[in-house]
């Protein structure tokens, strides 16, 4: 961080934040440029009066100063020479209690106005919305207004009204006051014009309704002083004498140990929280380094806000002012404590860019709590400033060290998780090769994570091509998953029934990351010591990490491991932004959106965009079917699918074994159809305009109903395109024949695609994941009816090349012979490996299911445990 940055982030950075997201919500709300622009100007110069109006009352009075002491200067100066001068005016400013320094004070209107001025240019002479959108005669916003050509020079009418209405103002502003005032007001509307005569007519139309609001309110002081010069001053009562002397005990440290707490709390404390529970997570493979540097963003983010801006407002308001800007302070820090508490998880898991599973829509009862506390809190705190400050003392002092104890305690642990991911600089230079043999045989394991097999047939309606690609592939629609999360589902799809969660928690002397790794284990082990070559890239949670250890594979020095998420950033698209500017800008705008109102939160929110304007093109839209941004995780994982094919190396002999995980399924987004790809603004409404029978196969309709169900549609139906080009690719390397391919899943998700719940309400689409096998020289795409498991992906995997295959580590036989007819699936929310890590998963709900598991009678719920 440069020092510039440093001071930007201090000082500019948080207005244009407020820019932004006024802004963006404003053009939400109406969906018209130019009303968006008034509207901003219009909160700006709201929030903005009462500085300017303390400012202005600043200069008058040091204004007046200046003129009740010119007669005495003047002859001081006229009288005496040299150092006898200066010694005697220092002397009388010294009896006037006047300092020279003050004459500063007349420039503080005009001060205030350059960080806004800054921050106004930065944010609208670069807003993408405004390109091509016309206001009147005005064609395009993003540039100058040309309205009017002399020859080849244009004539830009906005940048001249906006200095005659300066003008006009400033002859207002300055009537009666010297003439330095007005050459210095003038001089200022002329600098502008100069600023801003050929700058985006979008920017200056801003500037515009910033001086017809400055000319309004200079109107409306003129007639009030007029009123207030016709009436007599009235005289005071001793009771407003007394009161006025104590409305002079303001205490400064109050009211900073506000700002500090919410700093703290904002900028460090709910930052640090969110990368504490997974801290790998915010931790990328291509440049490792502590994701604390995301907090010293937020952080600054926050004392711009809180300590500068916000102290700026203090430090020029009356000492009545600066009283209840001390209560006030701590009223919000109340206020803002409770929206996140209650707010709580209700909006389910948090992706590394910061967005949720779910949208911030809360019910009547939590929003009326914390409506019932914040009304509380500020009872409270008005009746404990009227009857005993020292009790508001101690609540800031215990708030500031409450909040810097948990910050703490946060920051060690996130340290100390950082410190366990040494391994991840000993991949630096890995390249992701996938070998595959043309003459031997070549075994291909690829879990797609969170690949639903509900989807599987009718996205092969959509797409009626896949089928020629997925050419000897047998779907297994009746395939059910051990466990919801990948910490119960996949341990069994890698090392068969000797690891499904019953069996995994009957190994009660064993700790859970020692099991789940051996499952990782199983395959690459056996198959290396078939004389195998192995491959394994991007072993889920190995070593229970989100980032897989691929030292868990350091003993078998010929098993090749390496992970591939991320590993393609450069093939991105241009116009997306990477996921360190995401985090340096978003996790002050979540801590925002987790503590405001909680019927507020889902415009700070904006659909995980966080109202950034980058990728805003348009202000309405049904989310079903229009969206804006790449998700950042998704693309990570998408790349590695589309590099597949240069990844792939042929050589003439030998066997190889591949064993691949991808989470393009597990990170949905919503992708531009009918070629379902990442674009940085999707809209698919005329693509949905008619979509009956679209989701209807045999009578059983595909529920696609919400948003979620739509960007998993999009995921699955993008990951599957994507294989088929590579399949494509290996039939014409000449090694798709020869190539047994499983494609599995871990677990499925809890869409609501179909009806179907279990007696307690669980929607039992969580365990239906994808199944696909195609076994050498197939030639058919077929459809089995087979009660199938993802334990049986080990089975299916050495079926026929390895005789008599056994477990490496425990000896028993691999196989599918525990199936039977029945299996017991675990059901549990508690995905987190740094929680759910002892020697048995923590207590869930279990359930058995055979046969057809599209038909609820075969479930069965056997109780929680």
């Amino acid at each position: 961080m440069t020092f510039s940055e440093f001071l930007s982030l201090l000082t500019i950075k948080p207005l244009e934040l407020f820019f932004e997201t006024v802004y963006s919500v404003a053009n939400r709300s109406t969906g018209n440029v130019a009303v968006s622009i008034v509207m901003l100007s219009l909160v700006v110069n709201l929030l903005v009066l009462p500085l300017y109006a303390r400012a202005d009352k600043i200069q008058a009075e040091a204004s007046e100063k200046q003129k009740s002491m010119e007669k005495w200067v003047k002859h001081i100066r006229k009288t005496f020479r040299g150092e006898e001068r200066l010694m005697m005016l220092q002397t009388y400013y010294r009896q006037q209690h006047y300092n020279p320094l003050s004459v500063l004070l007349e420039s503080v209107p005009l001060l205030l106005q350059v960080p806004f001025f800054i921050a106004a240019y930065n944010f609208l002479s670069g807003l993408e919305m405004l390109k091509g959108m016309p206001l009147g005669s005005i064609r395009d916003l993003s540039a100058p207004d040309a309205v009017y050509m002399i020859g080849s020079f244009p004539v830009n009418i906005l940048p001249i009204l906006m200095t005659l209405i300066n003008v006009i103002s400033g002859m207002i502003y300055t009537k009666n006051q010297p003439l330095k005032m007005k050459l210095q007001i003038n001089g200022m509307a002329l600098l502008f014009l100069i600023l801003l005569y050929n700058s985006p007519s979008g920017l200056v139309f801003y500037w515009t309704c910033n001086n017809i609001f400055s000319l309004l309110k200079n109107i409306v002081t003129e007639i009030i002083k007029k009123i207030k010069a016709g009436r007599a001053p009235a005289e005071k009562t001793k009771a407003e004498n007394t009161k006025a002397e104590h409305a002079k005990k303001s205490e400064k440290w109050i009211f900073f140990a506000g700002a500090v707490f919410l700093i703290l709390l904002l900028g460090a404390y709910i930052p640090t929280n969110i990368i504490k529970a997974s801290t790998q997570e915010f931790v990328e493979l291509s440049n490792p380094q502590n994701p604390l540097h995301y907090v010293l963003y937020s952080v600054l983010y926050a004392t711009g806000t809180f300590g500068i801006w916000l102290g700026i407002f203090y430090f020029l308001a009356r000492e009545r002012g600066r009283r209840y800007f001390e209560r006030g302070i701590w009223m919000v820090c109340g206020i803002a404590v409770t929206n996140y508490l209650v707010a709580g998880s209700f909006m389910g898991l948090i992706s590394s860019s910061l967005q949720y599973s779910r949208l911030p829509e809360f019910g009547r009862k939590k929003i009326g709590l914390s409506l019932l506390i914040s009304a509380a809190i500020i009872a409270l705190i008005i009746l404990i400033a009227k009857k005993n400050m020292a009790i508001l003392r101690a609540i800031a002092l215990a708030g500031v060290f409450s909040i810097l104890i948990l910050t703490g305690i946060n920051t060690v642990k996130i340290t100390g998780d950082y410190k366990k991911l040494e391994y991840l600089k000993s991949e630096d230079g890995l390249l992701p090769e996938i070998p595959l043999s043309r003459n031997g045989k070549n075994v291909m394991v690829i879990m797609m994570d969170r690949a639903l097999g509900t989807e599987t047939e009718y996205i092969f309606k959509e797409k009626p091509q896949l089928k020629e690609q997925f050419a000897g592939f047998t779907y297994y629609p009746n395939t059910v998953s051990f466990g919801a999360y990948t910490n119960f589902g996949a341990p069994a799809l890698y090392g068969g029934y000797e690891y499904t969660p019953e069996a995994m928690n009957a190994r009660i002397d064993e700790p859970l990351v020692e099991k789940h790794d051996e499952a990782l284990k199983v395959l690459p082990v056996l198959f290396d010591e078939n004389d195998y070559e192995v491959t394994v890239c991007d072993p889920p949670y190995a070593g229970y990490y989100w980032i897989p250890d691929l030292t868990i594979y350091d003993e078998y020095p010929d098993i090749h491991a390496v992970n591939t998420a991320g590993r393609f950033d450069e093939d991105a698209p241009k116009d997306a932004i990477g996921k360190e500017q995401i985090r340096r800008r978003n996790f002050y705008c979540h801590s925002l959106m987790k503590t405001f109102p909680l019927p507020l939160q889902k415009y700070i929110y904006d659909y995980g965009l966080y109202n950034e304007l980058a990728y805003r093109v348009s202000a309405k839209g049904n989310p079903r079917f229009t969206s804006a941004g790449y998700n950042r995780e998704f693309l990570d994982w998408y790349l590695v699918l589309e590099n597949l094919s240069e990844m792939t190396t042929v050589r003439e002999d030998g066997n190889t074994f591949l064993m691949l995980t991808n989470g393009a399924t597990h990170e949905p987004c919503m992708l531009q159809e009918p070629d379902y790809v990442p674009a940085k603004y999707v809209d698919n409404t005329e693509y949905h305009q008619n979509d009956e029978g679209r989701y209807t196969i045999d009578g059983r309709t595909l529920c696609m109903e919400s948003p979620d169900q739509m960007i998993h549609f999009d995921a699955n139906v993008a990951s599957y395109s994507e294989l088929g080009k590579w399949f494509d690719t290996l039939r014409e390397y000449g090694v798709y024949d020869n190539t047994r391919i499983i494609i599995v899943a871990d677990h499925g998700r809890d869409l609501h695609h179909f009806d179907l719940n279990t007696e307690d309400g669980l929607n039992v689409e969580f365990f239906m994941p994808l199944l696909m096998v195609k076994d050498f020289d197939e030639r058919e795409f077929r459809i089995a009816d087979d009660f199938m498991t993802n334990g049986d992906t080990p089975a299916l995997a050495v079926n026929g090349l390895i005789e008599n295959p056994e477990n490496p580590f425990t000896g028993n036989p691999l196989d599918a012979h525990e199936k039977q007819d029945e299996v017991k699936v675990f059901y549990s929310d508690e995905w987190n490996t740094d929680i759910n890590n002892g020697n048995a998963f923590l207590p869930g709900k279990w359930y058995t299911v055979s046969k057809d598991p599209y038909d609820m009678k075969n479930w069965n719920y056997l109780g929680e445990y």
